[in-house]
């Protein structure tokens, strides 16, 4: 009977350490269920596109335009953002500047609604900004969010595009 024990035990032991790999660790994140909170997080996102419908200026003065990414200076053309599974969220200017003085990152924080279809994010830079964008689209590699903002009786939407840096 005490040799019948042992071999269970001995049995068990064996079977754990065959049954263990040395990757079985290293899948974890890619095993995780693909969500949109799985796509978004984690990630340093550079805005690729900035669209307003109607054509707005985009500066006091300027031409009405809808494409405002291809009026945009290089330096604020490489923004970008990163989003954190605890809610933190960063903007970061990106590899160039426009003013050395400019502040390279500030903070905010970031929350999605029940079903994941609107993000709402609070942007703490000078003065507290809410934004609350619909999802148009979020892959692993993709991210373009949409939302409306009524400007003196008009209701503009603006449509942001980020990808993957």
């Amino acid at each position: 009977m005490k040799n019948m024990k042992l071999a269970t035990i001995i049995l068990l032991v064996l079977s754990l350490f065959t049954s263990c790999s040395e990757d079985s660790g290293s899948d974890a994140i890619s095993m995780l269920p693909e969500t949109k909170q799985s796509f978004l997080v984690g990630k340093t996102w550079k805005l690729s596109g900035l669209t307003v419908e109607p054509a707005r200026a985009r500066v006091a003065g300027g031409p009405l335009l809808t494409n405002w990414y291809a009026d945009m200076e290089t330096c604020e053309q490489d923004a970008q953002k990163i989003y954190f599974f605890n809610g933190d969220l960063v903007f970061d200017e990106g590899p160039t500047r426009c003013e050395d003085s400019d502040i390279q990152t500030f903070t905010g924080s970031w929350t999605f609604n029940s079903d994941e279809t609107i993000i709402t994010e609070l942007q703490r830079n000078f003065i507290n900004i809410i934004y609350s964008f619909t999802i148009i689209e979020l892959t692993s590699d993709l991210f373009i969010i949409e939302r409306e903002q009524d400007y003196f009786g008009t209701v503009y939407t603006f449509r942001e595009t980020y990808e993957l840096n």
